[in-house]
C-alpha cells in the first residue's frame, strides 16, 4: 500500500511540475507578419462570410493570431460600425477586417463600407484589412487604407492577382 502511495505523489507532483513548466513556456515566435501585426501567432483567420463576426474574431485574436470580422456579412456600413465596436469591446487585441469587392446586380457601396473601416482604425486596434476581388478597381480602396495605416492583405486566386496587388502595395497576399 504504501509503495503505490509513493508512486501516485511521484506522478502528482511530476504532473503539478510539467504543468507549471507548461504555463512558463512561450509557444510565440516572431516573423514578419506578426511583428507588422503586433500578435503572438502568424495565424489569421480570414473573412468567412456569413461566419465571420465579432466573436470569431475576437477569439482567434484573443488567441494570440488575428481574427476578422467580414464586412459584407453585415446588411449595411452602420451596422459593420456596431460589429467592429462589438469587437473592440470583446478583446483589447489586434483584429481586421475582410472588405471583398465583387460585381453582383446590385453591388453594396463599398465606398460607405470603406470610410467605416477607415473610421474604425482609428483607434489602433483594427490595424489588418483583407480584401478580395477587384471590383471598380482594387487601387483606390489599398490607398484608403494604407494612408489610414493598415497593413493590407489581398486574397488572390491566381499568381496574376498577387502580382497585380505587390504593385498596388498590398503588405503581403494569400491564396485562395
Amino acid at each position: 500500500v504504501s509503495y503505490c502511495s509513493a508512486l501516485v505523489t511521484v506522478d502528482q507532483s511530476s504532473y503539478l511540475r510539467r504543468e507549471r513548466e507548461r504555463e512558463n513556456f512561450d509557444m510565440s515566435f516572431a516573423t514578419k507578419f506578426t511583428r507588422a501585426l503586433g500578435i503572438q501567432h502568424p495565424i489569421m483567420c480570414g473573412g468567412l462570410h456569413w461566419v465571420g463576426y465579432a466573436q470569431l474574431a475576437a477569439a482567434v485574436s484573443e488567441s494570440g493570431g488575428i481574427g476578422l470580422i467580414t464586412a459584407l456579412t453585415q446588411p449595411s456600413p452602420e451596422a459593420l460600425r456596431e460589429e467592429i465596436q462589438k469587437c473592440k469591446s470583446l478583446t483589447s487585441k489586434p483584429f481586421g477586417v475582410n472588405l471583398t469587392l465583387l460585381p453582383s446586380l446590385k453591388p453594396p457601396n463599398y465606398d460607405e463600407f470603406a470610410s467605416v473601416i477607415e473610421d474604425e482604425m482609428k483607434s489602433g486596434q483594427l490595424r489588418m484589412i483583407e480584401t478580395a476581388g477587384h471590383f471598380k478597381g482594387l487601387a483606390p480602396f489599398v490607398k484608403q487604407f494604407k494612408e489610414a495605416g493598415a497593413y493590407v492583405i489581398h486574397k488572390c486566386v491566381a499568381i496574376r492577382h498577387a502580382k497585380s496587388a505587390t504593385k498596388l502595395g498590398v503588405g503581403t497576399w494569400s491564396q485562395k
